[in-house]
This record gives C-alpha cells, structure tokens and sequence, in this order.
C-alpha cells in the first residue's frame, strides 16, 4: 500500500497540530493500523474524534467498542448508532450498514492511532516529555506544564489518564496549538511503560523514583525500577534522560541507556549534580536552584523537601528542551497543586491539609515529615495503602514504627493499617469512617489548635474525612460554635447529616 500523504507543514505553533482533529479518511486509518485490520475500510471514512463511552458520546465521534473482564462495549453499539456515532470500531463484524472499522484488538488500535498523532506532532517541530516514577508523576506533570508553558503552549495529561487507554485518549486530545507535549505514564505490571513509551517515544524522560508502590504487580522493589526503566530503555541516540541521583537506581537506569543519550542529573544533595539545590527553608517552599554557574531563588506554592526533588527534576527536563532558567523560576511559583495532594484548608483552629489521593510507603513517610514542622497539636489520620502484595501487612506495621515520632497522635483505618496501629503506640484503630470522624471531633475538641493530615490510597477514599471536617465546621459555624456545650456525639451526627446533604458528589 501506498502511504498516504499528510501535510506535516513546518510551524509547531500552527493550530491544527492534531492530526486526529484535522481527520483521518479511511487510506490513512489502514495505513496506520495495518495488520490489525480485518476488513477494508469504508471507502469514504473520516474519524476526527473517538469515544468509548456512550454516555459522554456525542454525534459525528467514532465509537470504540473495548472489551474487557467486566464489560463488552459491542452490546452498546447500536446505542452509539442511535446517538449520532458517524462510524464504530469493533473486534467483529456488527448486523447494519453502518460504517465499520473491523480490528484485530481494539485497544491496539487506539494506540496505533495515538503514535501517528505523535509522530505527525514530532514531524511538525513538537517536543515530548515523558514522566513515570513510583510517586509524584502527576506532580510533576503539572509543574512541569506550568514551566514550559511560560514558552510556548504545553500540552499534558488530564487528571491521572496514564493508561493504556489514558495515554492514547492524552494524544487524542492533544492541543492543536501545542509545541509541547507532557506525557504521564503509570504501570502496575512490567511491560506497560514498555508499551506507552512505544506509543509516546519521549525526545526528553524522567523517572521520578523507585518505591514501595504496586509491588504485587511487580513483585518487589527491584521489578518496580526495572518496570520504571523500560522508559529510558526507549529512549533514542539524540534523547535525553533525566535521572534522579538521589535514587539507589540510579546507576541501573543509567544502564539501561542506548549508545548517544544525553543524560542530565538532579539531586537534593550532591552538588556534582546537573542540577541541585541549596539554601532550602521554610520546609521547602523556598530554596537556591542551581544549573552549571548560573542560579536562581525559587519560592513554591508548596511544602515538602520531596517537592523541593520533584522542582529539580522539572527544571532539568525543561533544560533540556532548552527553556531558559527563569522561565522555570516563573512557573514554579505559578505551579498549582491537584485536589487532594497536600491542599491545605483553614477551618477555625484547625489547618487540615488533604493529601488524600493515593498513598504509598513512599508518600506517607514524605507527608508525614511535613506534618512534623506543625508547630500545634498534630494529628495524622491515614487510611490502608492498597497494592503492596505479600508484604502489605509488615509494610505498614513497620511503617507505624517509622512514623511515631511525626504526629501526636494517629487515627487508623482499614485491615492493614491494624498493624500500623499494634506498632505505634500513639496510635488508634477504628472499624468504620463514622467512627474515626467521631473520634477525631472529640480530639480536636481537647486542642486550643491543630494540624490535621488525611492521607491514604484512593481505595480508601479518605477525602471523606476533609468533607466531613469541612461540613462540620459549615454546620457549627451558622448553628453554633465548632466545640461548644454540644457532645461530640451529638456534634458528629449533626455534621454528618449536614455532610450528606451538602457535600459535593
């Protein structure tokens, strides 16, 4: 087959850098699916937007039926005919004279789609970052963004779309105007980097770290870094990989890297780092960046010393793709952080800060030092970390160990975190959420101030807490005072109504 000819043209800053949104007739589609077709396509196709969903499809989008353990989107093709759908994709063929894209695996197929967006956003004159780690991906996904966007326009992973089918969706989604490209990948088993590195073919990656996250996919420490390495073990003579110095990987990743790529270093520690910090204060909302000779102040929307780490690797990535230092400077400061990663809410006397989204060894221990400087009464409320494996048990009993010394006291929930509770002698275990809400309204009645951390994996949804706390203080602050003659008993059960029917979805 001959290829079709596509205009790739040679301004990056043009508006039509998508190659899906300008549309794909049906000799492109079996160009870039190739094998996987199982039948010619329709001489007159043309997909410009793709939807797997029927409740969010709207007309003219092509339907992508997937299939899966739980679910088989070809019994819901002939509703996404009824909605409008111009055209479906399928693993075999559908009764009906509607347009059919017949494929081998549709998910595969998604991802063919997504690498010549890719490489057509490449060919144009666009730059690629990928990002993977055990923590803060979507950090620095974000940091990273709000830094190359201060040069040109940046695209980036929507929420935590870092699938195999996130990923695809990111580049179906890709910003006509965009010059760069911030391309989040998670895994749970070895080979899935693999496979969205393949996709995405990265100019610029980063390994945020290798920790205790998803062991029971990768079983063990030593098959998450090898995991997280199938990253740079993509990476091309001319690339760039951005290693984490301070990671006990960092050698074996070094390793991994093909004859010609450049590498760029970034360390809180070691001077002889690519870049590094210094002066670090105000637990780590401000410090020194280093490059070579030049250096430059940075003050972060955000605490943590992991934080201060995640700013470094952000700013060696941007160097690479050459943005000037205080281009990074810039978007630091204007960096803003996701829901439920270390918002911080003032309610009364009591600071909560809700890092609620996901959990693992890793991050409670980075979230747990943060609590620590709080210099009030400080309360750590956490939730089980899901996907640890064989070893989840002793893993958080060990990490209630670790962990004494951070908080004045701790309020436990989840099988697991039983075992945090048995090792840490501040610490008290609760069978349900009402229970632990109760229990944590009776002690912060007993506190002039406080400082509430919430964290656990999202399994746990512990962002209930920060709604309940928020509802409780709503409640008391038209009906009363937050810790008045009420009981707490009868306090909790007043917010807990309040919550329910106030509380955001």
């Amino acid at each position: 087959m001959t290829k079709p000819v596509i205009n790739h043209g040679t301004n990056p800053m043009q508006t039509d850098n998508n190659l899906l949104k300008r549309g794909l007739n049906g000799e492109q589609l079996s160009h870039i699916l190739g094998d996987l077709l199982l039948a010619p396509m329709p001489a007159d196709m043309v997909v410009s937007a793709i939807n797997t969903d029927t409740r969010s499809l709207t007309a003219g989008q092509t339907f992508v039926a997937l299939s899966g353990e739980q679910f088989d989107g070809h019994g819901f093709v002939e509703q996404a005919l009824a909605k409008g759908a111009n055209a479906v994709m399928v693993e075999r063929p559908q009764d009906g004279d509607a347009p059919q894209i017949v494929v081998r695996d549709t998910r595969l197929a998604l991802g063919k789609i997504a690498a010549a967006i890719r490489d057509d956003f490449v060919a144009r004159g666009g730059k690629i970052v990928g990002l993977t780690g055990s923590v803060g991906k979507t950090t620095n996904k974000q940091m990273l963004a709000s830094i190359l966007s201060q040069a040109n326009p940046t695209h980036a992973t929507k929420g935590n779309l870092n699938n195999d089918l996130g990923v695809p969706f990111t580049w179906f989604d890709l910003s006509e105007s965009a010059h760069f490209a911030v391309i989040e990948m998670g895994a749970n088993h070895q080979g899935e980097i693999d496979y969205l590195a393949g996709i995405t073919q990265p100019q610029v990656a980063m390994i945020t770290n290798a920790g205790e996250a998803h062991l029971e996919g990768f079983g063990g420490l030593d098959g998450v870094a090898k995991g997280k390495g199938e990253l740079f073990a993509r990476l091309k003579a001319g690339d760039t990989a951005v290693i984490n110095a301070d990671d006990r990987y960092a050698d074996y990743w070094r390793g991994l890297l093909a004859e010609g790529v450049a590498v760029k270093t970034f360390s809180l520690h070691n001077t002889n780092a690519d870049v590094y910090a210094s002066n670090i204060s105000d637990n780590g909302a401000r410090f020194s960046l280093h490059y070579g000779d030049a250096s430059v102040a940075i003050d972060l929307p955000t605490v943590g010393l992991h934080n201060v780490g995640n700013a470094l690797g952000c700013a060696a990535c941007a160097l690479a793709l050459g943005v000037d230092i205080e281009h990074i400077a810039k978007g630091l400061r204007q960096f803003s952080n996701a829901k439920g990663r270390l918002q911080k809410h003032v309610l009364g006397s009591v600071t909560v800060i809700d890092d609620t989204y996901n959990a693992n060894p890793m991050s409670m221990r980075a979230s747990a030092t943060i609590l620590s400087t709080a210099t009030n009464y400080r309360i750590m409320v956490v939730g089980d970390m899901g996907e640890l494996g064989d070893d989840a048990r002793e893993l958080h009993a060990q990490l209630g160990t670790d962990l004494v010394e951070k908080a004045d006291a701790f309020l436990c929930l989840g099988d697991n975190m039983q075992a945090f509770a048995e090792r840490n002698p501040k610490a008290s275990h609760y069978e349900s959420i009402d229970a632990l809400n109760k229990a944590l309204l009776v002690l912060l009645e007993a506190q002039a101030q406080a400082t509430v951390l919430i964290k656990g994996s999202r399994s746990m949804q512990m962002e209930r807490v920060v709604t309940f706390l928020q509802a409780s203080f709503d409640y008391t602050k038209w009906q009363g005072n937050l810790f008045n003659e009420e009981t707490s008993e009868t306090l909790s059960q007043k917010a807990q109504s309040y919550c329910d029917k106030n509380a955001p979805n």
